[in-house]
């Protein structure tokens, strides 16, 4: 049975979601003024979190129910203990390199498995980048989604918002949280992914992740940089107007290679 959560007391949220005490376990409860993106992503995320429970590799919390309650849709799933790394990172920056290594190791677990029950993330760029090519007619859409095809495809399982505040506990013992954008493809596109999100703030920490990870895999960092413009254009499609200067920069520097 699944307790009711605790309305009253929220744990952390942000603009999509809140987290909420539930008995011993949490429950993630996406946002009604996300429309019905709220259903669509509580569903996402439950199927990614059953797909993770399949392997044992893949720390991540397990998944207790999903259901719509009268606040919304919400996800009930375990509770992780502990910080995350961006916390600890800041209060030990002597452990940067263990946080990166332990990091990357869960990353490429992820990776290692095949998803063929979640959407094609070349699928989702495409559309990423025809939506801001809506909203700026400027961007070169046509060399992008050329530059997209000519990428491979990929089976793996990909996390797609995977950074520092997405891993949870003490180093040799954390989990992954936060899977609703979970998806099918090549690894070195959801690295790319991760750059892309630790850049903007920690350009220097977002390139030692990606060299961490190829360390430790088959994946090269060049591989991952080829995947900078087709990601960078489709972020554009969320129209963040801080954002957009970076995001362009980083298209143009990547489609001129």
């Amino acid at each position: 049975m699944i307790v009711e959560p605790d309305w009253e007391r929220p744990i952390n949220g942000g603009n999509q979601s809140r987290l909420f005490e539930c008995g011993p376990d949490v429950c993630k409860l996406y946002s009604s003024q996300i429309g019905p993106r709220a259903k669509r992503m509580a569903i996402r995320e439950a199927r990614a979190l059953r797909m993770a429970e399949l392997f044992d590799d893949v720390p991540a919390p397990r998944l207790r129910g999903v259901r719509l309650f009268k606040e919304g849709w919400g996800v009930i799933m375990t509770r992780i203990p502990g910080k995350d790394f961006a916390r600890i990172l800041a209060d030990r920056p002597e452990a940067k390199q263990e946080l990166l290594n332990e990091m990357a190791g869960h990353h490429i677990a992820i990776h290692l498995h095949q998803a063929p029950r979640l959407p094609l993330l070349k699928c989702w760029l495409s559309r990423e980048i025809r939506k801001a090519e809506k909203a700026d007619t400027t961007l070169p859409a046509g060399a992008l989604l050329q530059r997209l095809t000519e990428m491979p495809d990929g089976d793996r399982l990909c996390h797609g918002d995977f950074h520092f505040s997405n891993v949870i506990g003490e180093l040799g013992c954390a989990s992954v949280i936060d899977w609703p954008s979970a998806m099918r493809g090549q690894p070195a596109a959801d690295v790319c992914q991760s750059w892309l999100l630790m850049q903007r703030t920690d350009p220097g920490l977002a390139d030692a992740y990606v060299e961490a990870y190829a360390s430790k895999s088959g994946v090269t960092v060049k591989d991952v940089r080829d995947w900078r413009p087709v990601v960078a254009g489709a972020r554009l499609g969320d129209n963040v107007p801080h954002e957009v200067g970076r995001l362009r920069q980083i298209v143009a520097e990547g489609l001129a290679q």
